[in-house]
């Protein structure tokens, strides 16, 4: 993936046997917001860019362009660590929304 967003797989499947041998501009997967926040969910659609960032040392989060916190993120496969280690290392993430159905939202995250 080129990390621009314009494309609905993810690169989380491939297996990787170091850390650091991620390559976090092109890293990407698949994501659900967990508690989101009913009030800020109500404003949103499918299409919208989140940002994502790291709120503790395992916490990720999305927030909308006007800084509301979404909620936490819950990752559907193996994407919480690489990208928690992008994040550590300066790489910028956003996500789009790809399914918004009552309280779930879906999301496609990549490096920008």
């Amino acid at each position: 993936m080129s990390g621009n967003g314009n494309n609905e797989s993810d690169s989380s499947s491939t297996p990787w046997s170091n850390i650091n041998d991620i390559n976090c501009s092109a890293f990407s997967g698949r994501g659900t917001i967990m508690s989101p926040s009913a009030a800020v969910l109500a404003t949103l659609a499918v299409g919208d860019i989140l940002n994502i960032n790291l709120r503790t040392a395992a916490a990720v989060q999305a927030w909308t362009q006007a800084r509301q916190l979404v909620g936490t993120v819950f990752f559907t496969n193996d994407v919480s660590l690489p990208l928690i280690h992008c994040l550590n290392e300066q790489f910028t993430y956003q996500a789009r929304i790809t399914s918004l159905v009552g309280g779930s939202c879906e999301l496609l995250i990549y490096s920008v």
